[in-house]
């Protein structure tokens, strides 16, 4: 069929439209590249010898691209270049512009302790690649600890060889320059030694020409200090910011890159940032051959009020003093209620906009309120300064329970503001972080510290750090960091030898919950007191982690602590742990919802002798209250609801104390068995002691039931019943006729269907074999 002229027509239009659109495309790249040049620092005067200063020399060349517009290159050459002190923060300083790149091609750059090395602000489309980064001189001292006076609360330090003095650095700069956080560290290792944190009260010269240094802690307990140790702490020279900073900024690449060392501040601040910053193969560590004990005081990177979270993948982090990445933002502080839903609020640094989502939450009594939206923000020059603005904003309804902020201390904080309302801006808290495939290697704090949102932890390896390898949670009573972390993933990770708790989420305050927290296929070794410890979780799977046994004494440790949490699915675990003492596989706690749990095909490879717990429930249907009736799963071995301690039952001996938590409420019936092996060669039976640890519930039934090692289950034959009321210790003598032999025992406790039943924790304590009196 001929093609009418109209549909010709529209083909020729949208032809010619692509045409022109290519056209347009075309002529621009012709533009963008015709401005674009390649900028060479030599040719505008740096030498690179790592004696001149080009810091100059940089900065004209960066004057340069800047001039000549986007897809402008700085490029330098695989030589030393010092940096000397300039005026302002950063050598570098890039503000309001876009598509620069600055090209170190394996260029070394030796900073000063008093400037940054680049700051990026209100830009677009900027790629820093290919630098490496150190100080001279350093923003930190180190010494050994020869002498320890605990009851003086002092130490002799002895400087090292070509590290600052201290006190004569405060000579040359006329004010105090050593910090007031020191940090001890192993005698034969760079790892920082567990105890309570170095706050250094004062510092006096002993020996000047010996480098004998007598430092005076606030400190409670110096158990953690010894002669052999070292010491390490910051030296401020000056000025202020960190190494790299991006602020107010999108589309920035940070590429293929390593710091050394750098001025006494963060090695990234990444700051109210509206689009992605994208850190890949970065390395923060130790100079090989290097006499220095760390590389950086402060974070590796401090994220604060970004509209999205960063990307930093690839990298490998190490001998930093506070943590690898944190990721948070503070409140603002309500001052005034002005009427009309308007608040003037004051704030650390950073500022509200119109459209934005806030959080109202106050610690004491515990009031959150979500969704409130910003309506308008009309600045105020009320006590305004440097690092404080205030606003008055018009927000979409009134803040309920609001309680004002008293007092002109917003930053740090401090336990008075548990009962002001602080506002988390929910669209500027960092939401949306992916840190993957990176090495995080010895340091003092936590790899991730993380209390936002939407966050993704996934591939990494943790590897000896002094904190956790994921901390997830809010923080009140010092800094307020929040909001919540939510909808957060942990999957893949390998986590070795941390000095804490592998995984820790840890909720502070009433009514604040972590949502939806999904931990995968990650496994675990040489962890302390618990691989996971995992407090105020609503919602969260728990799935296909690997779990080998930590490295403290069985009784000290648990894979798997679960607190004050509600909603969780726990499946496909692997544990092997097989020390003795080891007091439970999954330790749940009372405030645990346990009929909101379901665990199902974990894998448990324990000691011979460590008991068998088994949660029994029926196939039933369970409806809670104002809840749709569902399916209830619950039969596996696991360790569940498992707890043992010592104790004193009443007139008798200190010995192990069992804990059995029923998983029963709101009409909700079961049973827990408890199994374990007992030798009655030349006995007669076993005694026991009960009590009811709560005395809340209905009653326990009680019953005992025997068999031979090795014989099939069903040869189980009960010797004894009883009920457990009492919160007073009960003592039972049971007889079983087994003849001499080793025999598997099981404790049978079922609870009846009281709405109370929930309540009845049960403890038995003191088993042990009896012999009659023969005549």
């Amino acid at each position: 069929m001929p093609m009418r002229a109209s549909s010709l027509f529209s083909l020729q239009t949208i032809t010619t439209c692509r045409v022109f659109r290519w056209a347009v495309v075309l002529v621009a790249f012709h533009i963008i590249s015709a401005n674009a040049a390649e900028f060479k620092v030599a040719d505008f005067g740096a030498v690179g010898d790592g004696k001149t200063d080009d810091a100059p020399a940089a900065r004209r060349a960066l004057a340069a691209a800047i001039e000549a517009g986007p897809g402008s290159r700085v490029v330098f050459e695989k030589k030393s270049y010092r940096f000397a002190r300039q005026s302002g923060d950063a050598i570098l300083a890039l503000a309001g512009v876009s598509g620069i790149a600055l090209e170190g091609n394996g260029a070394e750059i030796i900073g000063n302790p008093w400037n940054g090395f680049l700051r990026i602000s209100d830009c677009a489309g900027i790629t820093m690649r290919g630098f490496i980064l150190d100080c001279d001189p350093l923003s930190f001292t180190q010494g050994d600890i020869i002498e320890v006076a605990p009851e003086e609360g002092t130490f002799v330090l002895r400087i090292h060889d070509g590290y600052a003095n201290p006190v004569e650095l405060s000579e040359q700069l006329e004010k105090r320059a050593w910090q007031k956080v020191g940090f001890t560290l192993e005698a034969d290792a760079r790892r920082i030694k567990p105890g309570p944190i170095d706050h250094i009260e004062n510092i006096g010269e002993m020996d000047r020409s010996k480098r004998l240094l007598r430092v005076d802690l606030r400190a409670e307990s110096f158990t953690h200090i010894a002669p052999g140790d070292h010491f390490v702490f910051g030296l401020h020279h000056g000025g202020h910011g960190a190494l790299i900073k991006v602020e107010r900024s999108t589309d920035i690449r940070l590429v293929d890159y390593t710091i050394h060392g750098g001025k006494f501040g963060m090695n990234h601040s990444f700051s109210d940032n509206h689009g992605r910053v994208h850190v890949k193969g970065a390395k923060i560590g130790l100079r090989p051959g290097t006499t220095h004990l760390v590389t950086s005081i402060k974070d590796g990177f401090h994220v604060k009020h970004n509209r999205v979270g960063p990307i930093i993948e690839d990298c490998t982090l190490e001998g930093m003093m506070d943590d690898s990445i944190n990721i948070s933002v503070c409140p603002y502080w309500v001052k005034e209620d002005l009427g009309d839903n308007r608040y003037l609020i004051a704030e650390v640094a950073f500022s509200p906009r119109v459209g934005d989502r806030l959080m109202a939450y106050t610690p004491v009594p515990g009031t959150v309120v979500r969704g409130l939206k910003v309506l308008s923000v009309e600045p105020s020059g009320k006590h305004a300064n440097r690092t404080e603005k205030w606003n008055i904003i018009t927000l979409d309804r009134p803040i309920p329970g609001l309680s004002l902020h008293q007092g002109g201390n917003l930053f740090p904080g401090g336990p008075d503001k548990l009962r002001f309302t602080g506002l988390y801006n929910l669209d500027a808290c960092g939401q949306g972080y992916i840190v993957r495939n990176n090495r995080f290697l010895a340091q003092r704090r936590h790899a991730l510290l993380a209390r936002s949102p939407g966050g993704l932890f996934e591939g990494n390896t943790i590897d000896g750090v002094g904190g956790s390898g994921v901390w997830l949670g809010n923080e009140i009573g010092s800094f307020y960091e929040g909001p919540f972390p939510a909808n957060t993933v942990i999957r893949n990770n390998t986590f070795r030898d941390t000095g804490q708790n592998p995984i820790r989420v840890r909720i502070n305050g009433r009514n604040a919950w972590a949502r939806n927290i999904r931990i995968e296929g990650n496994t675990f070794s040489g962890w302390p007191a618990a691989a996971m410890d995992l407090s105020g979780i609503q919602g969260g799977v728990i799935r296909g982690n690997s779990i080998e046994a930590g490295r403290e004494d069985g009784t000290e440790a648990v894979p798997v602590v679960i607190r004050s949490s509600e909603e969780l699915r726990i499946s496909g675990n692997e544990i092997r742990d097989e020390r003795s003492g080891l007091t439970a596989v999954f330790d749940l706690s009372d405030e645990v919802d346990a009929a909101s749990l379901v665990m199902s095909d974990n894998r448990m490879t324990l000691a011979p002798d460590f008991p068998k717990l088994m949660r029994i429930l029926p196939p039933l249907a369970i409806q809670m209250r104002g809840q749709d009736i569902r399916p209830l799963w619950a039969e596996e071995d696991t360790g569940a609801f498992l707890r043992a301690g010592s104790g004193q039952p009443e007139e008798g001996e200190k010995s192990r104390v069992w804990t059995l938590h029923p998983v029963w409420k709101n009409g909700l019936r079961g049973s827990l068995l408890f199994e374990l092996p007992a030798d009655l060669t030349g006995a007669d039976g076993i005694s026991f002691s009960t009590r009811s640890a709560t005395g809340l519930g209905d009653g326990v039934a009680l019953t005992v039931e025997w068999k031979p090692v090795g014989a099939p289950d069903g040869d189980y034959r009960g010797c004894h019943e009883a009920t457990i009321r009492s919160k007073k210790w009960t003592g039972h003598q049971v007889r079983i006729p087994s003849g001499d032999g080793p025999v598997l025992l099981r404790f049978r406790f079922d609870c009846g269907p009281a709405d109370n039943a929930g309540y009845d924790t049960v403890q038995i304590a003191g088993i042990d074999v009896f012999m009659e009196d023969k005549p």
